[in-house]
């Protein structure tokens, strides 16, 4: 400060009222000068920011007559002289010389007081507040007493500001006015930064819920993905294939898409797509069929109407026939589709009707026996048009058959009949009550007989011809089957059921008859009467099951659903399941290809049956042809023959490796050479694609059982069976190695180098292909008496597994010979064949124990994948890598994911066994192949969907009766109007 003033103000206090002291040295030291104030002249300075230091002794002086030095010093140097007015300052000697001191000074007119208590009256003014001062110091007179601000009746802002105003040398209301607006103001700062502060704990809160909710809620998506994923799976494990696509097309939509999905997904959908059309009839339907061209379908609901639909404008119907009071009926199309046929038992008896299909005009009404017809015999009924659909027979009241020109008078055959129908333009085959059956001329006068069938033991109920008429079938109605060569009159088959016979039937080509009864359906060679397919029914309800014309599947009802059976392997191909409520009806249309079903939703539905598998060889022996693809997946050989097929399974024309049967094929790397081996071991190579004979070898009299080339087509190894492994070098003839080894597996040409690997006893030698002795080998530890049984390279070359027959794998490296990783596995029974996926971080192992391995070499541990009921042969891995797939003697190929071995897709492939080594992928992961001892090599189907899940909802929420609810499903009716145009 200037002129020496060091202090704003000197606080004078007796020690009791140091409290009060403390508050107002911060409050004079804290406040700040209002900004208008700043700069204005104040006696001999002008008015600052601050009004500090302060100066204010901590305790009372020590007794003496003199201040202390540096209290006098403080006096001296402050402006102003603050005095606390209270009955002890009034009493303290020390406050009283601070005052004297301060007036001395002449300074009398810059003491301030601040009373704090008037103590009931008492005087709390030291002595020398109330005395007056002359220029010289003296005591001059009595001063009046001094105006001071009051503690007690201002307020401590308000004393406080008085004594602040007198300081300045300002008014004390003009200075309260200010601080009360800087107080609203600070009031309101501070409520807006409470404000602030507020909404930010608000926001910080409202995030870390929100943050909260949203990991709840991508909780619970993970969740339901998950329960969608897992129940889908089970539905496709179960062959409910439209049940399975509401779940994983559900979970697809909500944000799941791997390859393990995408494959379910097109399984699954492979069941939906071949619905084509769906027709509305109003109620529910018993009855179903479509004729040979599908142009029409018939359909017969519980309302007992015949109505008519043309499938290219089925919104209405072109007739709608009322029956009759009629309780049981059966009818279809007759071969060419012209005229429906319907037998029928109601109150007007035991009838046979045919109306004409384009318009539902009677053509024919005729009255039949009933004598027979009970629960146990009802459903034997036997097609009464001949192939053409101009005549018709039947059994009249009488026993006598009625025959002849549709539209024209019956003829009458006078006898005692059961069953009689025309034979594939040969005639007409009549059965008599005591087992006769004949087969006799219509167009002939009197009927003559023109040959006689023996065998038959009793009462025949149905009757049926090949389309040739070649073969003829009858049962009885003790469930006896016969079939007979119809021009020699021989018996080819005699055998049956115990029951009554509800069906029988051939098959278009008439290699295959099945019979039915309520309780079981059986499908038998018709020449030979081996016996392909049965299967017994728990809980029958009528006609059981239908064979379609081929004779290749069998579609059975049961638990609301349509199940579509291999005949060949027994497998469940898929359900059909479009109907609200079940289905009721099913027939085959005649070209194999379509279906109709009805069902309690009043639908009709036309299928296009979708094909299990995608190609089948067969050489008519039980052995099975070979097969061999192209690296780049392009084409393949498949046949016996050698046929060159495209991807697509297309033969290409001209392409025919010979008239020798092959046993096993091979294709170069490069697809530019064929490798055919016949039955004696003799080799030809061929060119491709032009099909030009590059060369023969001599056979080696014995069974070759394996065959390949090496990775730049200068090599070609044989492996024979109980004879080592032979390496050719080609375009030389000469045998460049012969080696000893147990097992043709044992052997491995490197995918990269001009080098091979193979195992003999416990030790493995990797050889280079142009040179005499092994770049290394290695002897494994293995149990004595045990041997090599499977060598197999890493797609990049540079790792090998090695398997020993029992328990033992090995993951050697190429360069160095060097042991990597070792599995020893004690539960195993046979370790026969091993694959490494394409990255090389796993290995899948066939166990003979009905198991496999999934080995994932970077954390050295394995899985054990299990559910095969017969030993495992065969595993690999599918081209991505996304896949695995295992084939056993049980005949079923089963694909995991291979990430965590969870099994996606299982069915049998073959009646048989898969044979060992004979199952993979194609190059391009879109089929997957199969061999088995039935004489078989199939291709399947292994794409995965491609659709988005946009338009896989469309399509589901179109042609299905499912929607995902909950944690399951429920019935909603298909929407036709979703589907595309």
């Amino acid at each position: 400060m200037p002129q020496g003033f060091r202090y704003w103000a000197f606080i004078s206090y007796h020690h009791r009222d140091r409290r009060e002291a403390q508050w107002l040295h911060r409050y004079l030291e804290r406040y700040r000068v209002p900004r208008h104030l700043l700069g204005r002249p104040l006696h001999d300075i002008q008015v600052p920011a601050r009004l500090a230091p302060v100066f204010r002794d901590r305790d009372e002086l020590p007794s003496s007559v003199d201040l202390g030095g540096v209290v006098q010093q403080a006096l001296h140097q402050s402006r102003y002289l603050i005095v606390l007015c209270s009955p002890g300052a009034a009493q303290s000697r020390w406050v009283n010389e601070e005052v004297r001191s301060f007036k001395r000074l002449g300074r009398e007119r810059n003491i301030l007081c601040l009373r704090l208590d008037s103590a009931g009256g008492q005087q709390v003014f030291p002595p020398a507040l109330l005395e007056r001062y002359d220029e010289q110091g003296e005591v001059c007179g009595r001063a009046p007493e001094p105006l001071a601000a009051d503690l007690k009746a201002d307020t401590r802002d308000g004393a406080a500001l008085k004594l602040i105003a007198g300081m300045l040398d300002i008014g004390y209301d003009e200075l309260r006015r200010r601080e009360r607006r800087r107080r609203i103001r600070n009031h309101l700062l501070a409520g807006a930064l409470g404000l602030c502060a507020a909404a930010s704990l608000f926001s910080a809160w409202h995030w870390q819920q929100a943050e909260k909710q949203e990991a709840l809620r991508t909780q619970a998506l993970q969740a339901r993905i998950e329960m969608l994923y897992r129940n889908g799976r089970e539905e496709l494990l179960a062959h409910n294939e439209a049940r399975a696509a509401a779940y994983l097309g559900e979970a697809y939509r909500l944000g799941l898409d791997t390859p393990a999905l995408r494959f379910m997904l097109a399984r699954a959908m492979a069941a939906v797509d071949p619905q084509q059309l769906r027709i509305r009839t109003g109620v529910p339907v018993w009855l179903a069929d479509v004729n040979a061209d599908l142009t029409r379908a018939i359909a017969i609901g519980i309302d007992v109407h015949l109505r008519g639909y043309l499938l290219a404008q089925p919104q209405q119907p072109i007739f709608d026939l009322p029956l009759g009071d009629v309780d049981r009926f059966f009818g279809a199309f007759g071969l060419g589709g012209r005229v429906f046929w319907l037998e029928s038992l109601g109150r007007q008896g035991h009838e046979m009707r045919l109306f004409d299909a384009r318009d539902g005009r009677l053509l024919l009404r005729e009255k039949m026996n009933d004598e027979s017809l009970d629960d146990s015999d009802y459903g034997v009924s036997p097609n009464p048009l001949s192939d053409d659909e101009r005549e018709v027979v039947l059994l009249g009241p009488d026993r006598a058959l009625h025959y002849g020109a549709i539209g024209a008078s019956l003829q009458r055959l006078a006898g005692d009949y059961s069953t009689a129908r025309y034979c594939g333009g040969r005639g007409l085959v009549t059965a008599a009550q005591d087992g006769r059956i004949e087969l006799r001329d219509p167009r002939r006068a009197g009927v003559p007989v023109l040959r006689r069938f023996q065998g038959l033991p009793g009462r025949a109920v149905v009757l049926d011809c090949s389309r040739d008429g070649r073969l003829l079938a009858a049962a009885t109605h003790d469930g006896a089957v016969r079939i007979w060569d119809v021009d020699a009159a021989t018996l080819l088959m005699s055998s049956g059921h115990n029951a009554i016979i509800s069906d029988l039937h051939f098959s278009a080509d008439g290699q295959r008859l099945m019979t039915a009864t309520r309780a079981q359906v059986s499908i038998w060679q018709s020449r030979g009467g081996a016996l392909l397919y049965a299967e017994r029914f728990l809980d029958p309800a009528g006609n059981p099951a239908v064979m379609n014309p081929e004779g290749s599947m069998l579609a059975r009802i049961g638990e609301g659903r349509l199940s579509v059976v291999d005949t060949d392997s027994g497998a469940s191909l898929y359900s059909l399941d479009a109907h609200l409520g079940g289905v009721n009806a099913f027939n085959f249309a005649p070209d194999g290809q379509h279906a109709v079903s009805g069902g309690n939703d009043g639908t009709l539905v036309i299928w296009r049956l979708p094909q299990a598998a995608q190609q089948q060889y067969r050489d008519g022996t039980h052995q099975a042809p070979p097969l061999a693809f192209a690296s780049d997946g392009r084409y393949f050989v498949g046949g016996s023959q050698g046929g060159l097929y495209d991807a697509q399974g297309r033969r290409q024309p001209g392409f025919g490796a010979g008239a020798t049967p092959a046993l096993r094929a091979a294709l170069s790397k490069d697809g530019r050479q064929l490798a055919l081996a016949d039955e004696s071991g003799a080799l030809q190579l061929h060119s491709l694609p032009d099909d030009r004979l590059l060369d023969r070898y001599a056979g080696v009299a014995a069974k070759v059982v394996n065959l390949g080339f090496d990775h730049s087509g200068a090599y070609l190894a044989q492996a024979i069976k109980e004879g080592g492994i032979r390496v050719l070098e080609l375009g030389t003839h000469r045998q460049r190695h012969q080696l000893a080894t147990d097992f043709s597996r044992a052997f491995a040409f490197s995918p990269r180098q001009a080098e091979f690997a193979y195992g003999s006893g416990d030790t493995l030698y990797l050889q280079p292909t142009a040179a005499d002795a092994p770049r290394w080998r290695r002897q494994l530890a293995i149990a004595p008496a045990t041997t090599i049984s499977a060598v197999v390279f890493s797609d990049d070359g540079s790792r090998l597994l090695v398997l020993a027959e029992r328990r033992w794998a090995f993951v050697i490296d190429v360069a160095s010979g060097r042991l990597l990783q070792r599995l020893d596995h004690p539960a195993a029974v046979h370790f026969s064949m091993g694959a490494f996926s394409r990255d090389g971080d796993k290995i899948a192992i066939a166990d003979a124990g009905k198991t496999m391995l999934l080995w994932h070499l970077p954390s050295r541990r394995y899985l054990t994948l299990s559910g095969h009921n017969a030993a495992v042969h065969t595993v690999a891995f599918s081209p991505d890598g996304s896949l695995l797939l295992s084939a056993a003697d049980d005949g079923r190929l089963r694909i995991w994911d291979s990430q965590d071995g969870e099994l996606l897709y299982s069915f049998n492939a073959h009646a048989g066994s898969i044979l060992p080594f004979a199952a993979g992928f194609a190059p391009d992961g879109r089929l997957a192949y199969t061999t088995g001892s039935d004489g078989a090599t199939r291709l399947w189907p292994m794409s995965g969907e491609t659709r988005t899940p946009a338009q896989l909802q469309q399509l589901l929420r179109c042609k299905i009766a499912w929607v995902t609810a909950g944690r399951g499903l429920r019935a909603l009716e298909p929407d036709p109007r979703r589907c595309a145009p």
